[in-house]
């Protein structure tokens, strides 16, 4: 006897809603590490620029790289919600 399916398998299979979320999900991926990568190359520029007299903690980068991430997580959530509701 087959397995009925479930609510959620039901409604992914009339709006490919998997496809999308994976589709966003890798683009939003993608802007957050080049985010990360443009502030950490900040960082190094800003190193290179007072010649190592300043050491610069590593807490700075990471919690900016957290930081980060989490507002382009919320950005990317908005955004992609915002674009398919228009759509």
């Amino acid at each position: 006897m087959a397995k009925p399916k479930s609510k959620f398998k039901t409604y992914d299979d009339i709006t490919n809603f998997s496809l999308i979320t994976r589709r966003y999900f890798i683009n939003n991926f993608y802007d957050g590490i080049l985010t990360v990568f443009g502030i950490l190359i900040g960082f190094f520029i800003l190193l290179i620029k007072e010649q190592f007299q300043n050491s610069l903690s590593s807490t700075y980068i990471i919690v900016t790289g957290f930081s980060t991430s989490i507002t382009m997580f919320f950005s990317g959530i908005s955004g992609s919600y915002l674009s398919e509701k228009a759509e």
